[in-house]
């Protein structure tokens, strides 16, 4: 199969799958969609720091008021991980809270260090989904794929009858990553 025959059947399943999935993204009446965009938050490296970026979060988002909020890595330092269970998820929901108390949507792709704690990134992706219900956008990529947060969100017309744009999500993965 052509590397543009396989995007093109990767695209197809992808927005099948988000719209089956409930995810609705839809441009807005008036042309718009507004993306915010986090990456390398690095959670789990202090209290302080944590809560600095999470006033920066709330202020964005009051701010800007997105349709979505894209998370692009890096939303959890792994390598700052205790070693004690339940790291992670707690750092997560920290993070994560704040988009839920403003009911705002979030799509979600692993960086090298997200995975460096206590959950492998096919566990992270699934506690995001299942934790992040009804917000979380994030997907599970095809098995056949290296990485586990590859896939595609359709974002329809205003009226919800076409998919007009299509947001990608391509997983860094963590190898060769040393801290």
């Amino acid at each position: 199969m052509s590397p543009y025959n396989f995007i093109s059947l990767c695209f197809v399943y992808s927005v099948i799958i988000g719209i089956a999935c409930g995810a609705d993204l839809r441009f807005n009446a008036n042309g718009t969609f507004r993306i915010v965009q986090f990456t390398d938050i690095h959670a789990g490296e202090g209290d302080d720091l944590d809560a600095n970026s999470a006033i920066v979060i709330k202020t964005v988002l009051a701010a800007e008021k997105p349709d979505l909020v894209v998370f692009t890595g890096d939303l959890i330092s792994g390598y700052a991980w205790d070693n004690s269970t339940g790291w992670f998820a707690k750092h997560y929901s920290f993070i994560t809270s704040l988009l839920c108390n403003a009911g705002v949507r979030w799509a979600y792709a692993l960086g090298n260090h997200d995975p460096q704690a206590d959950l492998s990134p096919t566990e992270i992706v699934q506690l995001d989904m299942r934790v992040g219900a009804p917000f979380s956008l994030t997907q599970l990529g095809p098995a056949n794929i290296h990485g586990a947060s590859n896939y595609v969100l359709p974002v329809l017309s205003a009226d919800g009858r076409d998919p007009v744009a299509a947001l990608w999500f391509l997983d860094t993965n963590i190898h060769n990553c040393e801290n």
